[in-house]
């Protein structure tokens, strides 16, 4: 799957002022959800700390502005990305205009804004590993372990999903033709094997940190970020199950 989505990306964007700016789209899309969670991690500190609620009010200021500060910058980042994202992407297509078809346009535009959302996810649930493995390296590597199983048989479904949209265009003019209605409920069960394989990956790692709880290796409030850092990162891997399925039906369609 990530060998497809990396050769599609190499061949959307030849030119290498177009993968620049696709690139620093996906890393700050990528970025977000991380520095979302380091801000959390500093709200967790303050409301779990009494000293600072009680003893401190120009410290808890500081630190409840310096919060509100990232929270903020973070959401403002996230939005700005998604509204560039079809700029930087017409800026891309506009040489190639020429030689496509409004058919074969529609669906590059579909494949752009699912490479990226894949590479967005895939380098998001990359960056919680690290932050996780820098607090706890045990649960870091029990996340890197679940999430490459997942991600292994997000894999297989991916190609399966490929199969399945090289058929539906071969058979679209035939008496084996099948119905659209079956062609997307097909793809989105696909989509939703890779969604609940990823929250069976979170339960496992979750199970993993309330160990590390117990046992004294984690305290609350970096265990309050790590839960949120992994049902984030599980999450990112859901949502890239969707848009690997969605990229495996634009792959096919453009080049039909």
């Amino acid at each position: 799957m990530l060998r497809a989505v990396l050769a599609e990306f190499g061949e959307l964007f030849s030119d290498r002022p177009s993968r620049l700016r696709v690139s620093g789209l996906v890393l700050v899309l990528a970025s977000v959800p991380l520095l979302e969670m380091l801000a959390i991690r500093l709200f967790s500190g303050m409301v779990t700390d009494p000293r600072l609620l009680t003893e401190s009010r120009t410290a808890l200021v500081l630190q409840a502005g310096g919060f509100f500060a990232a929270l903020a910058g973070t959401r403002g980042a996230h939005h700005a990305a998604r509204i560039l994202r079809p700029r930087v992407f017409e800026a891309a297509f506009s040489r190639l205009r020429a030689t496509r078809s409004r058919h074969q346009e529609s669906w590059a535009y579909a494949q752009a804004f699912e490479v990226s959302g894949v590479l967005a996810g895939l380098v998001q649930a990359a960056s919680f590993v690290a932050v996780i493995a820098v607090f706890d390296p045990a649960t870091g590597a029990v996340a890197l372990t679940v999430g490459a199983v997942v991600l292994l048989a997000m894999s297989r479904t991916y190609s399966a999903q490929v199969a399945a949209q090289e058929r539906f265009v071969s058979t679209s003019w035939t008496a084996e033709a099948v119905g659209v209605p079956d062609q997307v409920g097909q793809r989105v069960r696909a989509a939703e094997i890779g969604s609940i394989l990823a929250t069976v990956g979170l339960a496992v790692a979750l199970a993993f940190l309330l160990v590390q709880v117990v046992d004294a290796a984690v305290d609350t409030a970096t265990a309050i970020m790590m839960f949120l850092g992994l049902r984030l990162m599980f999450g990112q891997l859901g949502t890239v199950s969707a848009s690997a399925m969605r990229f495996a039906r634009a792959t096919v369609r453009v080049k039909s």
